[in-house]
């Protein structure tokens, strides 16, 4: 509900460029990333807006000749003080807490679509078209009943 995954395919080349220019957009954003694991980095933001805190993930792998894959997941994770606003307001007044639950997804999902748009804008004439699925060994399966 409060996930949205992104792919986009660079060249080889470019993946310290395009790494660089994520981390410098996402620092902007209040987001320190950091690196967990390889190819791996991860970061969540520091302002809560209606309790929901922004998380994302960035994962490089490559994708088939002198090609680079970059999937980028960005989530609500929950703040604590959201958290007990929420139980108070279901506990005590349902509609507020409906109310509330309502304008937080509608703002998350706003700030998700101006996040991806600063993080790819930069980044546009880097871009390559994805290569067909044969040269990233894929192999369709034999036809079979319902397919």
């Amino acid at each position: 509900m409060l996930t949205k995954n992104e792919r986009r395919y660079f060249k080889s080349s470019d993946s310290t460029q395009v790494l660089q220019s994520l981390q410098g957009t996402l620092y902007q954003w209040g987001i320190g990333m950091h690196q967990i694991g390889n190819q791996v980095w991860e970061g969540k933001g520091q302002r809560p807006s209606y309790g929901l805190v922004p998380k994302v993930g960035v994962t490089m792998s490559p994708a088939g000749q002198d090609l680079v894959c970059v999937d980028v997941r960005v989530t609500g994770d929950v703040d604590q003080s959201g958290v007990i606003i929420l139980v108070v307001c279901w506990l005590f007044f349902f509609p507020a807490a409906l109310i509330i639950m309502f304008m937080a997804h509608g703002d998350f999902t706003t700030k998700q679509g101006q996040l991806a748009y600063a993080m790819w804008t930069p980044l546009s004439n880097l871009m390559v078209q994805p290569p067909p699925m044969a040269a990233m060994g894929y192999q369709p399966g034999p036809a079979g009943p319902g397919r």
